[in-house]
C-alpha cells in the first residue's frame, strides 16, 4: 500500500487527462509532440507537465514495476472519476 513521506497510507486522487500537444517551437532534435497533464500538488499549487514519449514510457514502466507504490483507488473515487468497471473481468 502506498505511503506518503510521513508514512501515512495514501489513497488515489482524481484521474488526470493526458493530452497530446504539438511542440510549436520545435528545435531540430526535439520531440514533435508531448503528452501534457495538469497536476495539483498537495499544497494546492498547479503545474503543467510535458512528457516526451520516452519519458512517458519510462514512467509507465516504473508504475508497472512498483505496483506497491501506487495509491489504492477506492470504489467511490472510481465512481466520481467516471471510471467504468468491467464486472465480468476475470470470469
Amino acid at each position: 500500500m502506498a505511503k506518503d513521506i510521513k508514512g501515512d497510507t495514501l489513497k488515489a486522487g482524481k484521474v488526470g487527462t493526458l493530452q497530446v500537444v504539438t511542440n510549436l517551437k520545435k528545435l531540430p532534435r526535439a520531440a514533435a509532440t508531448y503528452s501534457h497533464v495538469r497536476v495539483q500538488h498537495p499544497n494546492g499549487k498547479i503545474d503543467n507537465l510535458l512528457l516526451t514519449d520516452h519519458e512517458l514510457a519510462r514512467a509507465l514502466r516504473r508504475g508497472d514495476k512498483n505496483p506497491e507504490d501506487i495509491p489504492e483507488v477506492s470504489w467511490l473515487r472510481s465512481m466520481i472519476d467516471g471510471v467504468r468497471f468491467d464486472f465480468n473481468a476475470g470470469k
